[in-house]
């Protein structure tokens, strides 16, 4: 009897040690890249705070408000850059006023981040993507 509980308690423990353990790395590698949502990191240089909106098939999203001299981190939906779907332009404007500025059509694909750089003149704003490692 001792000799089961004892088969019991070293079972118990060793499951409670793996579910606190978080995904490993066979749970990431089962991701599908189409899964993952595009993250964009925007960094507003600008003296006022930018209001940041993406166009996507003709429809304007409001993405969030980054602070000036602050970073902010968005993720955009997953159907958004769904098959298809993948031409996207990144907008940020002082917040319901001012000059706006554009980052162009930009080709991404689920993963993808993109660096959003608001600059203090705003034509020097730019973008860029980068795709993680794939394998």
């Amino acid at each position: 009897m001792k000799k089961l509980m004892v088969v019991a308690a070293a079972t118990w423990l060793t499951g409670a040690a793996c579910a606190h353990a978080g995904p490993g790395a066979a749970d990431r590698a089962s991701l599908s890249p189409v899964s993952e949502p595009v993250r964009v990191d925007v960094t507003d240089n600008y003296a006022l705070p930018m209001e940041i909106y993406v166009n996507v098939a003709g429809n304007a999203y409001r993405l969030g408000l980054v602070y000036p001299g602050l970073a902010s981190r968005f993720t955009l939906p997953q159907g958004m850059v769904a098959e298809g779907n993948r031409v996207v332009e990144f907008v940020a404007q002082p917040s319901g006023y001012g000059p706006v500025v554009r980052t162009g059509e930009m080709k991404v694909e689920p993963g993808d981040v993109v660096a959003f750089v608001v600059m203090t003149n705003l034509i020097g704003s730019h973008a860029d993507v980068t795709a993680p490692y794939r394998p």
